[in-house]
């Protein structure tokens, strides 16, 4: 819960106790004659973290370009969700990349980037508002950053930057957030801030799909694992999956 002890944003994705899915069916994604993926299936709902787990090379940053629609996929079923092609809901979608791919020199505040956020609900004609300066700010509470909102992120802690794209999605009012190594070069206390509002976010009806490299970690911090070599080796909750030879299997080269 954030600091002013309300909820991050509007809880979606559970009304009349209903859990929209993402729906993956026979995802393939070829980087010229190499397959990065081949076959992916899985499902994920509302509510649920769910942690890419795999080997260098396994797939994980891949499928989550493939969900945003970042690299061109292929396959049998393709991307569903809310039961429709995940394309013409590509706003209720959120990719926050590797902080080593962000240009953290950039000349922008907290403020400002989270701003970007508002930017997929802004038509060519319509100008920045009352509501979407109150998203924007309701945001930044919830990631617990307003002491930080005037400061360029490039002096930011590497957690604090990890919570500024964070709101940035909540303010674009993603429902499924996708991020690529969260928890990378984070320190203890900044994992164990990112982990709690992880669970916020998720008990809000958001869903959150990450990579992970921390098998020890993975049970604490996400409720459902998703373990690939190239393949789908299994998924369901983080328990059930995490067994010595699923491991195995999605560790071997």
């Amino acid at each position: 819960m954030n600091s002013a002890g309300g909820t991050l944003l509007i809880p979606w994705g559970t009304e009349a106790g209903c859990a929209h899915a993402l729906q993956v069916s026979g995802l393939r994604v070829d980087y010229g004659p190499i397959p990065a993926l081949r076959e992916i299936t899985f499902e994920a709902r509302c509510g649920q973290s769910l942690a890419l787990m795999g080997r260098n090379g396994a797939g994980k940053s891949t499928l989550l370009k493939a969900l945003a629609g970042l690299v061109p996929s292929s396959g049998t079923g393709g991307i569903l969700w809310r039961g429709q092609p995940l394309e013409r809901n590509r706003r209720e979608i959120a990719y926050l990349p590797q902080r080593e791919e962000v240009d953290w020199n950039f000349p922008i505040t907290v403020a400002g980037l989270v701003e970007m956020g508002r930017y997929a609900h802004l038509g060519a004609w319509s100008r920045f508002g009352a509501r979407d300066a109150g998203v924007v700010d309701r945001a930044i509470e919830a990631m617990e950053l307003s002491g930080l909102r005037d400061r360029p992120i490039r002096c930011l802690s590497g957690g604090q930057q990890q919570r500024a794209f964070i709101a940035r999605a909540l303010a674009q009012e993603a429902h499924v957030l996708l991020l690529d190594e969260p928890f990378a070069g984070l320190d203890r206390e900044a994992v164990g801030i990112l982990q709690r509002l992880f669970r916020q976010l998720t008990s809000e009806g958001r869903l959150l799909l990450a990579s992970h490299h921390d098998l020890g970690t993975v049970c604490e911090t996400f409720s459902h694992a998703l373990l690939l070599n190239v393949e789908t080796v299994a998924c369901g909750t983080a328990a059930e999956v995490l067994t010595d030879h699923n491991v195995r299997l999605a560790f071997a080269a």
